[in-house]
């Protein structure tokens, strides 16, 4: 192990408690969050491509706030969404507000195909990669691999997946756990795969559960 790495685990174990303790949050939010807060959540996800967290996380506080979100009629929501979007930097705001009243007629709205809590619990009673496929396979605007493995990760039910988003495939390059990002990992779910199973090689070599090192990256 070189000092890259020895100082990297140094970090987990100084971390580790709080690392523990987040993700536990993340399984009693899984298992208690209202409907309407996992819609929002799955909303969050479709939000974050190519943009920072931060940015999403604020548009979605905004929209909350504003009881904007969930204000009927559904038709009108793509223009409330992409106004509120845009205002916070969100990019492609037109694109993720369609997406997200999809989704919202899907799982949330009146009529919807499947009810959120309902959709949350099954994928909650599989082990995480069949509900990563399971709920990648229903065919959701905006959700990838990326996107479907942050909302169960969010879930608690990430334990088997990692968020290969931008700073995370950096810290894999700088490791030299990858000699290069795949030329189509988000829209590939084979090459997607194929950097999770090299991370989570690493992970065990080094002894950090993946779920702890995707947080601690």
């Amino acid at each position: 192990m070189n000092k890259q790495a020895e100082a990297l685990v140094k970090r987990w174990r100084a971390k580790r408690p709080g690392l523990l303790k987040e993700l536990e949050r993340y399984r009693k939010y899984g298992l208690e969050a209202s409907r309407k807060e996992l819609f929002a959540q799955l909303a969050y996800c479709i939000c974050t491509p190519v943009t920072n967290y931060e940015r999403c996380d604020a548009a979605l506080r905004e929209l909350k706030a504003r009881n904007l979100f969930f204000k009927p009629p559904a038709k009108l929501l793509p223009e409330v969404i992409a106004v509120i979007l845009q205002k916070n930097r969100v990019r492609f705001h037109n694109v993720k507000g369609q997406r997200m009243a999809q989704a919202r007629r899907r799982f949330y709205d009146p009529g919807r195909e499947t009810d959120m809590r309902t959709l949350v619990n099954n994928l909650l009673s599989m082990e995480p990669r069949l509900a990563r496929h399971t709920l990648r396979h229903l065919r959701v605007n905006g959700l990838g691999m990326k996107e479907c493995s942050h909302f169960l990760r969010d879930l608690g039910h990430g334990d088997t997946l990692t968020i290969l988003d931008r700073p995370i495939m950096e810290r894999l390059l700088e490791f030299g756990v990858i000699k290069e990002p795949p030329r189509y990992l988000y829209s590939s779910a084979t090459q997607y795969r194929v950097v999770e199973s090299a991370m989570d090689k690493w992970c065990h070599e080094l002894g950090i559960p993946l779920a702890e090192m995707d947080s601690l990256l």
